[in-house]
């Protein structure tokens, strides 16, 4: 849970404005997490948006004019039921027949699975997706740790120094590399190639090797 800084309100049936003091995640259930929960301390009910319910999560809601069901779409049982009680479709906190929703649904993970299966992205790009709904994160770490293969992988080596210093005669400082075998052989069956450098005019030969 964090801080709301929008300036976003929660509008009631007589009009009122509502402010929004906290935004976060809960489980009302060991097995379901609501994403992008409000926080109104105002309110004396907890409403659940059936709309962002089932974007979240495959489901279908169906009301009647005594009660209401809720269905996985992909296995069409029903998961949670409710009474229509004073106007209000009442869910009973704790229903653990929801936890047929998450055995089907498996995009709901932490954020070091969904960081190594996404080819260790960073932490950004994980939280733009999950508020695009394109994943569902468990939980989410304030700061995430960091991830050891990561800084294996994505680790660079210093740059070498600039060197100012220059032979004052031709032929006084030669650099050498030699480079191969080359995958492909040439026509005239060459596969190393030697560079020669002069450190004072930069002038250079190049020498095809068919051995090293």
């Amino acid at each position: 849970m964090e801080p709301y800084t929008s300036k976003d309100k929660v509008i009631v049936g007589n009009g009122s404005s509502l402010p929004i003091t906290y935004t976060g995640s809960c489980s009302p259930t060991p097995n379901l997490q609501l994403n992008d929960v409000f926080v109104v301390p105002t309110l004396t009910k907890n409403l659940l948006f059936v709309s962002k319910l089932t974007h979240d999560y495959p489901l279908s809601v169906s009301f009647t004019n005594n009660d209401f069901i809720i269905q996985n779409l992909q296995t069409r049982k029903v998961v949670a039921s409710g009474k229509h009680v004073d106007g209000l479709y009442v869910l009973k906190r704790g229903h653990q027949a929801f936890s047929a929703v998450i055995t089907k649904f498996s995009l709901c993970n932490s954020f070091a699975i969904w960081h190594a299966r996404l080819g260790h992205v960073s932490s950004t790009i994980i939280s733009i997706l999950n508020k695009q709904g394109s994943l569902s994160l468990s939980f989410i770490l304030p700061n995430p740790s960091l991830c050891v293969s990561c800084q294996k992988a994505k680790s660079h080596k210093l740059p070498f120094p600039t060197s100012d210093s220059r032979s004052n005669t031709i032929l006084g400082l030669i650099h050498c590399d030699l480079w191969g075998p080359t995958p492909i052989t040439s026509i005239s069956g060459y596969r190393y190639y030697v560079i020669f450098i002069d450190d004072h005019s930069l002038f250079t030969w190049f020498y095809p090797l068919k051995h090293n």
